[in-house]
């Protein structure tokens, strides 16, 4: 389910189309088109998805959708939640997107640094981050940003800035660490989460009371590090 902070991004640059990919249930498309009545709302599915009254409802792989539809890009939010256990056609569909001079590209079930609450998937054994697919924005302009705020089941969400130099005030914080700190700092994470949360991770061992002490202070000791590599946080 979308974050709320979807609607400020969609009423700020006059975004007029709505594309989603994993149609599921339809709360995403319901949400927007009943707090954006003016978006055109597309929603593509490659099970057949719930028709719904004034959204356009595709039955389609959604890396052949993007493919054969093209959507004006600085008028277009992108939506990607299409994923099925342990699989996610994400890097095929953003190598779609990428075309986009600009677009505003939400990824859903996205590992958000530093807050624990807000869960994400893991596909193949890897976090569903920035540090995954940044590779396929090299040599372009791209601002990763992140809600405060958990979207409304809990999850976190990535939202990529492609092409664009000014953003709204909003209720987000913006990845800003090095190459280096980041893969550091996701992998430690990444780790303490599964140890402490045991969310989204398929068959994830039961741990003892003195591994969860233990991993909540290498979790601590993380934090408090990466802060202080990034001027946050003063050791002395």
């Amino acid at each position: 389910m979308i974050n709320k902070i979807a609607l400020d991004i969609i009423k700020h640059f006059g975004t007029s189309t709505f594309i989603e990919t994993g149609t599921d249930a339809g709360e995403t498309a319901l949400y927007i088109k009943e707090n954006c009545p003016s978006v055109r709302v597309v929603t593509v599915d490659i099970n057949q998805p719930v028709q719904f009254p004034e959204i356009e409802v595709v039955q389609s792989d959604s890396v052949d959708f993007l493919r054969e539809y093209y959507f004006h890009g600085n008028k277009a939010m992108f939506y990607l939640d299409a994923h099925s256990y342990n699989v996610s056609p994400l890097h095929n569909e953003l190598r779609q997107i990428r075309q986009y001079e600009k677009a505003i590209i939400l990824v859903d079930d996205f590992l958000v640094p530093f807050h624990w609450a807000h869960k994400f998937d893991l596909y193949q054994n890897e976090a569903n981050c920035w540090y995954r697919i940044k590779h396929l924005f090299t040599g372009r302009k791209v601002r990763m940003m992140y809600p405060c705020q958990a979207n409304r089941d809990s999850r976190g969400t990535g939202i990529l800035f492609v092409g664009y130099d000014t953003l709204p005030a909003l209720d987000w914080f913006e990845h800003r660490c090095n190459d280096y700190l980041w893969m550091w700092t996701i992998e430690a994470t990444w780790k303490v989460w599964q140890r402490m949360k045991r969310i989204s991770i398929p068959r994830m061992p039961e741990t003892t009371p003195l591994e969860k002490i233990l991993t909540g202070i290498i979790g601590m000791l993380v934090l408090i590090l990466a802060l202080a590599c990034t001027g946050k946080f003063n050791l002395l």
